[in-house]
């Protein structure tokens, strides 16, 4: 493949390609800081700020041959010493919030030590960016999408909670830029049209988070050894799709042939 070719294909690799996001997050560059402490404020809005952060796993990027299911996790730490757990999940499907709610709680329990107290529990943080679909767009109405728990009446279990769980639903994005003002527009509310479309809003200037976003990417375009692993897994992805879509045409040809 020419020089030629490799930038074009580069330019259509998406925001949310599991590396490409893992990638933007991590890092103790001061964009990667921005993108985390912004997220963090923003979503989360509890007025901590995020301190520190790794990638779990990380060993696994070198030998990772284009297998979609290589699992880094993102895990941060604030000032107080509460967890924080980053993720974007490109593809969503209904099994994920078993998934979510298994790592907030194996997330605590990993926590503590035999011999030690429940007290020494620091809450968790999840922060999940996804494009929701079905009867999960419909419950997830907002742009981002706070949970605790709570009784019938809506009264909060605990003040502090130690599981907290927001999702930011990139599949309300468009209405969002549609019904509202552009000018009025927030520079995170244009992040996420970004990790939606690949591209900023065009009504808009980028402002300090997007530009952040925008320079990491281009970062990571001149990473080799990254961006090859991100192709790997575009293409694994698309794999796994075009399967899924071709067993339920499979599915439902089944079902017509019973009746």
């Amino acid at each position: 493949m020419t020089e030629e070719k490799k930038k074009v294909r580069k330019r259509f690799l998406p925001y949310t390609n599991d590396i490409i996001a893992k990638c933007l997050f991590i890092g103790d560059d001061e964009n990667s800081s921005y993108i985390r402490n912004s997220n963090c404020e923003v979503a989360l809005d509890n007025g901590k700020k995020i301190v520190y952060s790794r990638v779990l796993n990380v060993e696994l990027l070198p030998t990772a041959s284009g297998n979609k299911m290589i699992k880094m996790d993102i895990r941060a730490q604030d000032e107080y010493g509460n967890l924080y757990n980053i993720e974007i999940q490109n593809h969503y499907k209904p099994v994920d919030f078993n998934r979510w709610e298994w790592y907030g709680a194996k997330n605590l329990t990993s926590q503590l030590k035999e011999g030690e107290y429940y007290d020494e529990i620091k809450p968790e943080y999840q922060l999940i960016i996804t494009n929701f679909k079905g009867e999960a767009n419909r419950r997830n109405k907002r742009l981002i999408n706070r949970y605790v728990m709570k009784n019938e009446d809506g009264e909060v279990e605990q003040e502090h909670a130690l599981i907290n769980r927001t999702y930011i639903n990139l599949s309300r994005i468009d209405e969002i830029v549609k019904e509202k003002d552009p000018e009025k527009i927030t520079d995170y509310e244009n992040m996420c049209y970004l990790f939606k479309h690949n591209k900023s809003y065009d009504k808009i200037k980028p402002g300090k988070l997007v530009k952040a976003i925008m320079k990491k990417y281009e970062e990571l375009k001149r990473d080799d050894k990254v961006w090859t692993l991100a192709e790997k897994i575009q293409e694994a992805e698309a794999r796994e799709q075009y399967l899924l879509k071709e067993s339920k045409k499979e599915g439902e040809l089944r079902g017509e042939r019973k009746y």
